[in-house]
């Protein structure tokens, strides 16, 4: 499982902050475009916090929900194994 940021904020300088500030370490993408960008386009993303749980070919299987939703599909994948 990949953890993925999709920044939102079009100031690359902040991001990059934030990112340092905060010790996240997973990829991070922008296009630096805010919600004009490619990503909020292609995936209707029209707030932010935004998730997706995606399978290992890419394939999204949840969208925008709880945590604990999907704790609760990934318990139930886990127990199907």
């Amino acid at each position: 499982m990949q953890i993925f940021s999709f920044p939102m904020n079009p100031d690359s300088l902040q991001i990059k902050s934030y990112i340092t500030k905060n010790a996240l370490h997973w990829p991070h993408i922008s296009d630096f475009k805010g919600w004009e960008g490619a990503i909020p386009i292609k995936y209707y993303i029209d707030s932010v916090p935004y998730n997706f749980l995606t399978d290992s070919n890419g394939k999204i299987l949840l969208k925008n929900t709880s945590m604990q939703m999907i704790k609760n599909y990934l318990l139930e994948q886990t127990k199907a194994k």
